[in-house]
């Protein structure tokens, strides 16, 4: 089959790079891995239940003794390391069980995409370090510190040719949202704590899981100060207890981490790193000439397309942005 059905996968074709919703390439690159991820969630959940139902409606007509049956039945005999519990996996497990052994490795997956692109975009801010990245995954009222101050400290002394040419373009972002990161910060701490808690504790409701519920239920949120869709149905946790929680609250909770990024990544414009990881940016695209532009006009189509080619949106004022490139050795 010669037609192409679907775009190849961001990451593995190198898509990703030409993504302009965002600013910086880590955050390029982390809207990527959550498409990647779904590409392989959607079709699993598609194939599982697809299979289930095969399986089922061959117990129906066929005499089928022990899970050796199945095994023989579906499994490739040449494949000696694959012999699954078929009986247990399309059987006695129901669909939902098997969709929350989905939902828990995305749950850990999510989490460490969101704190590998804190500990990278803090990397360009020069100042990756262990206290910083905490405060990215808190609510300002939950630290001494937070993500304000970071945010404060890195935006000192900001390049304003950059800011008046780039941020308000990206800030136009629908997912951007600066009022509303608290509000995230506070629904990312219960998923922290329920990610924590299967990841070291077995699954078991702990006090911290607890307490991260009730800061969730007494600010009392609305879909409106989300700007979400629907609301997760969060089951109340009970301490020492299995915690319940579903594939759809964990795929509720990846919209609510790329509106994290959008939205730091539009601050971080106006870092005073921004200026020099901009120019690197120009730099690997730009083949440089004997002779540059000598006229306003020629120098705009310059700007537009080097913006253009190191991926970023067109600047709203070209001239100064020539002028920062000529400043910076760029041109």
């Amino acid at each position: 089959m010669n037609t192409q059905l679907s775009t190849p996968r961001p990451i593995k074709s190198g898509a990703y790079k030409q993504n302009t919703t965002v600013f910086f390439e880590p955050s390029k690159l982390f809207l990527a891995q959550i498409t990647e991820l779904f590409d392989d969630v959607w079709p699993t959940v598609t194939a599982i239940q697809y299979f289930r139902d095969q399986v089922v409606d061959y117990c129906k007509t066929h005499t089928v003794k022990d899970n050796q049956t199945l095994v023989k039945k579906y499994a490739k005999s040449k494949d000696k390391t694959n012999r699954p519990n078929l009986a247990r996996f399309c059987i006695q497990d129901t669909m939902e069980e098997i969709k929350l052994g989905i939902a828990k490795n995305l749950l850990i997956n999510l989490f460490a995409y969101y704190e590998a692109w804190v500990e990278e975009m803090l990397e360009i801010m020069n100042c990756n370090n262990r206290i910083n990245r905490y405060e990215f995954q808190y609510p300002s009222g939950q630290q001494t510190n937070n993500y304000n101050v970071v945010l404060s400290n890195v935006r000192n002394n900001g390049c304003q040719v950059l800011i008046d040419s780039y941020y308000n373009q990206y800030q136009n972002n629908k997912l951007y949202s600066l009022t509303s990161v608290d509000y995230w910060l506070h629904y990312y701490r219960y998923y922290k704590e329920l990610r924590n808690s299967i990841a070291h504790g077995g699954g078991v409701v702990t006090q911290k899981l607890v307490d991260a519920y009730n800061d969730v239920i007494n600010l009392n949120l609305s879909k409106n100060d989300l700007l979400v869709d629907e609301l997760p149905a969060i089951d109340v946790p009970v301490i020492n207890t299995a915690a319940n929680y579903s594939l759809r609250e964990i795929v509720w909770l990846s919209q609510i981490l790329i509106r994290l990024v959008v939205t730091f990544d539009v601050e971080f414009i106006k870092s005073n790193q921004t200026e020099d990881y901009f120019c690197k940016e120009i730099k690997k695209v730009y083949q440089k000439k004997k002779k540059l532009p000598n006229d306003d006009t020629n120098r705009i189509k310059l700007v537009r397309s080097l913006s253009g080619k190191a991926i970023f949106k067109k600047p709203i004022d070209e001239l100064k942005v020539y002028q920062l490139l000529i400043k910076n050795g760029v041109l």
